[in-house]
């Protein structure tokens, strides 16, 4: 959440404090509880409490909607043309994995995708299934780290 809103900050000029926070779940009580007015946090935590009326999702950060919850607009659609930024999951292996087992993992997990149930697990969890290449994978990582370095950098991001 802290990088996605650094990108909406230096995307818009709007100007915010980011609060740590030692997860979700403690950000979380003190929206619902108005003692923070905003928060970016993935779908899986947020979405049970959007859909029981005790917060109200904003906007989408990812490029087109979630089909876990379609009611809630992009931040582009939102007015932010352009701003995207998604959190996903990768299989990953060490360097050197042999061609024929990257191709078998690849073949394997997008069956396990494209299966009904795994699919709607899934998306209950707020995560679209995609199941690209790896070549497709390791292309998008490279530019995700390209364009987050540039963010990090403009926001003077400092580990801690």
């Amino acid at each position: 959440g802290h990088l996605s809103v650094e990108l909406l900050k230096w995307t818009t000029g709007t100007d915010m404090v980011h609060v740590p926070y030692k997860g979700a779940g403690p950000a979380l009580i003190d929206v619902i509880g108005g003692q923070v007015p905003v928060m970016c946090t993935s779908p899986l935590p947020a979405l049970p409490h959007v859909k029981s009326g005790k917060l109200r999702g904003l906007a989408m950060t990812g490029r087109t909607r979630s089909r876990a919850a379609p009611e809630i607009p992009t931040v582009a659609e939102s007015g932010v043309p352009g701003y995207q930024s998604s959190l996903g999951y990768a299989l990953l292996g060490p360097a050197g994995v042999p061609q024929p087992i990257v191709d078998r993992l690849h073949t394997e997990t997008t069956k396990v995708l494209k299966l009904p149930d795994m699919a709607a697990q899934l998306l209950a969890q707020g995560a679209d299934p995609i199941g690209n290449s790896p070549q497709a994978l390791a292309s998008f990582l490279k530019a995700e780290i390209d364009r987050w370095t540039k963010v990090i950098r403009e926001a003077n991001i400092q580990p801690n």
